[in-house]
């Protein structure tokens, strides 16, 4: 699953999720991502994409807190895309 998850794209990320690797690894493939256990209650994520924003996108649909480790640049594009989320739900 490496080859497919990471090595073949240009963004490469590490992402820590603040939910048990079981919860993650049902809403995550292993075609996706690796995942390796941090303890019970968190998991490190490293994955690939062709886009940040596409990536951000994918993160945030799986539905538990996060954290990007890296790149700065996937950190940048989830404050942008939290800040247009932001001032989408002001508009409801």
């Amino acid at each position: 699953s490496r080859a497919v998850s990471t090595e073949v794209y240009p963004v490469q990320a590490r992402v820590i999720f603040y939910a048990p690797i079981e919860v993650i690894a049902k809403r995550v493939p292993p075609s996706a991502a690796q995942l390796e256990a941090l303890d019970a209650e968190s998991c490190l994520m490293r994955t690939g994409a062709r886009r940040t924003g596409f990536l951000a996108m994918h993160l945030a649909n799986v539905g538990v807190e996060f954290e990007v480790l890296e790149p700065p640049e996937l950190v940048e594009e989830v404050r942008k895309m939290a800040g247009r989320l932001a001032r989408a739900a002001r508009c409801a």
